[in-house]
C-alpha cells in the first residue's frame, strides 16, 4: 500500500465531526489516499476542507443548542414573572378605581336621595299652598254666587211684586 500523502486518521476525525459518518469518513478518505494526488486533487480537497472547516463552524453543537434553551428558558420565566407582576399591579388598579367609583357612586346616591326628599317636601308644600289658594277662591266664587243668587232672588221678589 502507499504511503499516505496525508494524515488519514486525522482526516477521517474531520469528516466525523462535521456530521459524516465514521465508514463513509473512512472509505472517502481511503479513496483519496490511493488515488494519485496531483495538484488538482490536492487543491480539491483543501478546497473541500475549508468548506467543512466553513460548515463546522457555523454548525450548532447539543451543547449550543443547549445553552439556548436554557436561555430561552430564563427569558421566559422572566417575561412570566412580569407578566404575572404587571396583572398583579393593574388587578390592584382596577380595585382601587372600583372602590374610588363605588364610593363616588354611594356619595351621589345619598346626595341624590337628599335631593328628592327635599324635592318632594317643596312639592308637598307646594301642593297644600295651591290646595290652600283654591279653597280659598272657591269660597269666594261661593261667596259670589251667593250674592249672585240673593240679588237675583230679590230682582224676582221686585218683579213679581211688581207685576
Amino acid at each position: 500500500m502507499p504511503q499516505p500523502a496525508f494524515d488519514t486518521h486525522a482526516e477521517v476525525g474531520k469528516l466525523k465531526q462535521v456530521g459524516c459518518p465514521e465508514k463513509q469518513a473512512e472509505a472517502m478518505v481511503d479513496l483519496v489516499s490511493r488515488a494519485p494526488l496531483n495538484a488538482q486533487v490536492a487543491r480539491t480537497l483543501e478546497q473541500t476542507q475549508q468548506r467543512l472547516e466553513s460548515i463546522e463552524s457555523t454548525m450548532a453543537t447539543k451543547a449550543d443548542l443547549e445553552a439556548l434553551r436554557a436561555d430561552m428558558i430564563e427569558r421566559i420565566e422572566t417575561l412570566r414573572s412580569d407578566m404575572i407582576e404587571r396583572i398583579e399591579t393593574l388587578r390592584g388598579d382596577m380595585i382601587e378605581r372600583i372602590e374610588t367609583l363605588r364610593g363616588d357612586m354611594i356619595e351621589r346616591t345619598e346626595s341624590l336621595r337628599v335631593d328628592l326628599v327635599d324635592l318632594r317636601g317643596s312639592t308637598q308644600a307646594s301642593i297644600e299652598a295651591l290646595r290652600a289658594q283654591m279653597a280659598r277662591m272657591l269660597w269666594v266664587q261661593g261667596l259670589a254666587l251667593a250674592t249672585l243668587i240673593i240679588s237675583l232672588a230679590g230682582i224676582m221678589i221686585s218683579l213679581a211684586g211688581s207685576g
